[in-house]
């Protein structure tokens, strides 16, 4: 699951990364924040000093926090810089990740307790004229006419939840923990 509304990060921002394979050429990762989608760090790039064992700079199965240099969208190739990342970045970055991790946790806790529907039998029963004497209330006191959140899986679920509740929260306060910290205090 992506954590945030655009499906690649922008260049210059800084993202969670896991590194999956170290290769001649740089290491492999999955950028944890966007879907486990592959990024490459390229060896120039890990570090600013001269590298002696990659091993000791760069594990498999370690996060790490790196910046975005390239995105090519149409490709799929995101080219990524471990050397160009300083100390407050990482520290900012780990707490942007953790938060985003928890409002994951917690919209997937949701989507697991939605019901699933099949959008067509719905659209039937509305067809057809069986109409709900609950949902005339509602409509007469302004709810909004929205499709119930749900689909035929968790992941669609899940990812209707993110595009109705925790992206629109993330543009108002900047992130949705924080929205979801406002709401319990």
């Amino acid at each position: 699951m992506r954590y945030y509304e655009q499906r690649y990060p922008e260049v210059d921002e800084l993202v969670m990364v896991q590194v999956r394979q170290i290769a001649e050429m740089g290491a492999y990762v999955k950028l944890l924040e966007y879907d486990n989608i592959e990024g490459m760090i390229l060896l120039s790039e890990l570090s600013r000093r001269r590298i002696r064992s990659i091993q000791k700079l760069i594990r498999v199965g370690r996060n790490e926090v790196v910046v975005v240099l390239r995105v090519d969208k149409e490709k799929g190739y995101i080219d990524l810089s471990k050397r160009r990342v300083s100390p407050e970045d990482i520290t900012k970055c780990e707490e942007r990740y953790m938060k985003s991790k928890t409002v994951g946790s917690i919209m997937r806790h949701v989507a697991s307790r939605l019901p699933s529907f099949d959008a067509e039998a719905s659209a039937k029963k509305d067809e057809g004229g069986a109409k709900d004497e609950g949902a005339e209330a509602e409509k007469k006191e302004g709810a909004e006419e929205e499709a119930p959140v749900g689909g035929s899986s968790e992941e669609e679920r899940l990812e209707k939840l993110y595009e109705t509740i925790a992206w629109p929260l993330g543009k108002k306060y900047g992130h949705p923990y924080e929205a979801f910290k406002r709401a319990l205090t």
